[in-house]
């Protein structure tokens, strides 16, 4: 008789005591939305809306970034120059006495050099110009090795982290070491200007860091360019005969003329099997391959080309060699 007239309310005791998934998100603050009796959780928002917000994440990054340093830098000069017994202001003078002045010499060199630049224009006329460049790199020069020295001197740690996405590399063509310190992972098109330039600059990063730099090739053909996904399909074909980088370079440096008739050219010219190579063009299963790579680069946030992940760090469009190498000299250290 107990059980009888006792169970359903221990069933419902039961249920009250134990949360549902609805009471449990509630509990913890992490509700988004309620359906019903379903709930979608801010952990699931944040992931779905992941690739969406990893530029803005990017340019909140570097706005506070710039103005940690600023904040670094300002700290480090108050704290030197109390260590001096000097003002801000006396220790910067100090720091740059001597980088005021510019020889006419290194001006003339540097016009000679440059001359393009200047539209060809007299030396007297630009002179004034290329004196005030050169003594502002020089005092930069000046200070950045002088804030480098504080900075080892006061310990300067920075916690501020950048936001990382994480990629798929497996089963992706690639070099460099597995065991690599910087990954940079690029999404790129064969038919897109920008990435033959930025081809470039990857490939003279690769030639500079051969034991720190591992580079992941990613496709992404984009519908604009009607010849890209041929060429990039091409691309995979030559992969499965070993020749992907091999063909890359070809089809970078042949970017305005992807005709099918010219990829079998230039399949022949790395030296592919023909019979091989002709029968993988017909591959339907390529085809999707790559439609399923420009899927993934889109839930990514690689939305234009080329784009590239630097240890899952974002950056947009064809990146100077110079940016891009400070970017792996820090991330090396």
């Amino acid at each position: 008789m107990f059980k009888k007239v006792y169970l359903p309310v221990l069933i419902l005791i039961t249920i009250l005591i134990c949360p549902s998934q609805l009471q449990a998100a509630k509990d913890s603050g992490d509700v988004a939305a309620k359906i019903d009796k379903d709930v979608i959780t801010m952990s699931e928002l944040n992931k779905a809306a992941e690739s969406d917000l990893m530029p803005l994440a990017s340019q909140i990054y570097d706005i506070k970034k710039k103005r940690l340093d600023q904040m670094v830098e300002d700290k480090l000069y108050e704290l030197e120059a109390k260590k001096q017994k000097t003002s801000v202001e006396a220790l910067k003078a100090e720091i740059n006495k001597g980088d005021e002045d510019m020889s006419d010499d290194a001006i003339e060199v540097y016009y000679d050099l440059n001359k393009a630049q200047f539209g060809n224009r007299p030396l007297e006329q630009v002179k004034a110009q290329i004196k005030n460049l050169l003594i502002r790199r020089k005092l930069d020069k000046s200070n950045d090795e002088f804030l480098a020295g504080l900075r080892k001197k006061y310990n300067v740690e920075v916690m501020l982290e950048e936001p990382k996405m994480e990629l798929d590399i497996d089963g992706y063509p690639s070099r460099g070491p597995d065991n690599a310190k910087v990954t940079v992972v690029e999404f790129t098109d064969f038919q897109c200007p920008f990435c033959k330039r930025f081809k470039d600059t990857i490939d003279q990063l690769v030639e500079e860091y051969p034991n720190d730099v591992k580079h992941v090739f990613h496709h992404l053909p984009l519908p604009m360019h009607r010849n890209a996904k041929g060429a990039h399909h091409a691309s995979v074909c030559a992969d499965r005969q070993g020749k992907f980088w091999e063909m890359r370079e070809v089809l970078f440096n042949n970017a305005t003329a992807l005709e099918r008739e010219n990829l079998n050219k230039y399949a022949g010219e790395v030296g592919l099997d023909m019979d091989a190579f002709s029968k993988c063009m017909e591959d339907p299963e390529i085809d999707k391959y790559l439609d399923d790579a420009a899927s993934y680069a889109q839930s990514v946030g690689a939305r234009g080309t080329p784009t590239s992940f630097v240890n899952g760090t974002l950056f947009r469009g064809a990146q100077p060699y110079e940016q891009l190498k400070q970017v792996v000299e820090t991330k090396l250290k």
